[in-house]
């Protein structure tokens, strides 16, 4: 079974209803394949909703596998910032935090972020690209 770990800008182009991200994503849901998100993209993505819309999403993400933070993320995600900063390359510590998440978990991170991403061992994939 394929594990896919769903950024938060999928999640929102999910929410908005924007293709083709949306039908990808509910065909992945169907797919019998693990979906899940770690709680840095949960964070990020109910920080672009209006009160009114997240208890819709929140029942939602709850259907999802939620992978926890662990304290090997948190070392994982340091190395892959010094790293990235020693090439001229800083990173987000979210966007570290989600690979190291995925890396541990063995999961694909789906997002149209590639560039944010490029951390050895960690594979990416965009919905954008089929």
């Amino acid at each position: 079974m394929t594990r896919y770990l769903l950024d938060s800008n999928e999640l929102i182009n999910f929410a908005r209803g924007r293709e083709p991200f949306a039908i990808r994503i509910r065909d992945l849901l169907e797919s019998g394949e693990e979906v899940g998100v770690s709680p840095v993209c949960v964070a990020e993505f109910l920080s672009n909703l209006p009160p009114e819309r997240r208890s819709r999403w929140v029942e939602l993400l709850l259907g999802l596998t939620v992978w926890p933070l662990s304290f090997e993320d948190g070392v994982q995600a340091g190395i892959y910032r010094y790293e990235a900063a020693r090439s001229g390359r800083p990173l987000s510590t979210p966007d570290t935090l989600i690979a190291a998440t995925a890396h541990r978990v063995n999961a694909i991170v789906v997002t149209e972020n590639l560039k944010d991403f490029p951390m050895p061992g960690v594979r990416v994939m965009s919905l954008a690209e089929g």
